[in-house]
C-alpha cells in the first residue's frame, strides 16, 4: 500500500485543520481600513465556506457513504460555525455581524459538499465501487 493511500485520511484531517485555523483567523483579525478597490464580502464568505464544507465533505463522506447523512452533518456543522464566526466577531474591532454573511456562508457550504461529492463519486467511478481509506486503529 502506498504512502498517500496509507496516510490519506491524516492528511485530509491536516489539511481540514490547517485551513478552519487559516479561515478563523482571517475572520477574526480587527478591521481598522479598508483594501483600496471594490470589494465583494459576500464572495469573500461564499469562497471560505466553499473550502471549509468541501474539505468537510471528504472527510465525512469518507466515513458516512450515505449521503443524505453526511449532508447534513456538514451542513451542521457549517451552520454551527457561521453562527459562532459571526457572533464573535462582534468582540473584534471593526468587524460586524450580518445575517447575508450566514447566508454566503450557507451558499458556500452546500456548493462545497456538492463539489467533494462529485469528486469522490469520480474518483469512485474511475478506481472501483469503493474507496479504503485505513482507519488507523
Amino acid at each position: 500500500m502506498s504512502w498517500l493511500r496509507q496516510n490519506l485520511k491524516g492528511l485530509l484531517y491536516l489539511t481540514l485543520t490547517a485551513y478552519w485555523i487559516f479561515i478563523f483567523c482571517l475572520t477574526h483579525v480587527p478591521s481598522t481600513e479598508k483594501l483600496p478597490g471594490p470589494q465583494n464580502d459576500k464572495l469573500a464568505h461564499f469562497v471560505a465556506y466553499t473550502g471549509l464544507a468541501f474539505l468537510l465533505g471528504f472527510v465525512v463522506l469518507l466515513r458516512r457513504p450515505d449521503v443524505l447523512t453526511a449532508f447534513g452533518i456538514v451542513m451542521t456543522i457549517s451552520l454551527l460555525y457561521a453562527i459562532s464566526d459571526e457572533a464573535l466577531q462582534l468582540l473584534v474591532a471593526g468587524r460586524t455581524a450580518e445575517l447575508l454573511d450566514g447566508v454566503a456562508d450557507m451558499i458556500g457550504a452546500v456548493c462545497g459538499f456538492v463539489l467533494s461529492f462529485l469528486i469522490l463519486t469520480a474518483i469512485k467511478r474511475c478506481y472501483g465501487a469503493t474507496i479504503e481509506v485505513p482507519t488507523g486503529e
